[in-house]
């Protein structure tokens, strides 16, 4: 049983290792052509030995899907079945499991690399007002652009297929449970000097969305999906020190101590999911749509020249924005 076993597992190497052709493909040439010739060495063995052994890799490939299947159906319209139900004795069935698992782990990856690219676009057209959320300091980076080629490069390289290898590009990314980036807290308290100074202007809708969600940021746990139960308890405070942060936190962090200036909570910044599936997850839709609004406001507000700011005659309120947002 051994010396076979042994030549099947080399020969079955010997087809994983081709550049061109993943084992499925080559397994579904092999049957839907048995008259074609072969440019891999078969050494002698016969056409059950050979299709016998490229079932070894075939195998082998959806055994690392089968242990990503819960979070890869949500990614896939079909029903990706349990290793109990594999059909893998027909090209036609095997065919179509492969490119289920496959199917599923593309668009995964399509998905975050959708996202890597958005935040590399949020990053361009908003210079100086992003940062990545572990970096402490409120001090604005000249080196922006490295970090906006990072994501760009990121999103190219997160979309091959590395699943089957036990890879994944970017992990440190989306392995956390904070959103990767946050405004400069200058550009918070400039959003409510000005709300405050000016309650009854226009200002876009979205304002509502951004008010409606300062207490506490959107962590993909909350959606009571993570793969480890512990994770879906998860709170994560968006803001401290604001009319509409959490109000026991605020007196809890500290208001009895002093003023705090209002400003985005970063704690726990670094923080991992448990579970792999978990860490090789987008993150939730709902902080870019939080971001891309609280953004937008603030577009808006430091373009209102039809306003003096009260106090400073002639200055408008886009001129005391620009002041107060440049350093």
């Amino acid at each position: 049983m051994t010396a076979p076993m042994q030549g099947l597992d080399a020969t079955a190497k010997d087809f994983s290792s081709l550049p061109t052709r993943s084992p499925i493909e080559y397994y579904a040439t092999s049957l839907s052509r048995p008259s074609s010739k072969s440019s891999v060495s078969t050494d002698g063995k016969s056409a059950r030995d050979i299709i016998t052994a490229l079932k070894i890799p075939i195998l082998r490939a959806f055994e690392a899907y089968e242990s990503h299947r819960l979070v890869l159906q949500k990614f896939c319209d079909a029903e990706i079945p349990h290793r109990k139900y594999w059909d893998i004795d027909d090209i036609d069935s095997t065919t179509q499991l492969y490119n289920t698992f496959s199917g599923a782990d593309r668009e995964l990856n399509n998905r975050k690399s959708t996202q890597l690219t958005r935040m590399a676009e949020l990053m361009n057209k908003n210079p100086g007002m992003l940062k990545l959320v572990g970096d402490v300091s409120q001090e604005k980076r000249l080196n922006e652009q490295h970090v906006i080629n990072h994501f760009l490069q990121l999103s190219k390289k997160v979309t091959l297929p590395k699943m089957v290898q036990g890879k994944a590009f970017a992990s440190y990314i989306f392995a956390r449970k904070r959103f990767p980036l946050v405004p400069y807290d200058q550009y918070l308290r400039m959003m409510l000097k000005v709300l405050y100074a000016f309650p009854e202007y226009k200002y876009p809708d979205e304002l509502t969305h951004v008010l409606g969600s300062m207490a506490y940021a959107r962590i993909r746990s909350q959606l009571s999906t993570s793969f480890n139960s512990s994770d879906n308890t998860d709170v994560y405070l968006r803001t401290r020190y604001t009319p509409y942060s959490d109000d026991a936190v605020n007196t809890r962090a500290g208001r009895a101590r002093g003023l705090k200036q209002p400003q985005f909570d970063t704690k726990g910044a670094l923080d991992l999911f448990v579970e792999y599936n978990d860490r090789i997850t987008p993150h939730d839709e709902r902080e870019f749509e939080w971001l891309e609004s609280f953004i937008k406001v603030c577009r808006f507000m430091s373009e209102m020249k039809d306003v003096e700011w009260k106090g400073k005659p002639g200055v408008s309120v886009a001129e005391y924005w620009e002041v107060h947002t440049a350093g």
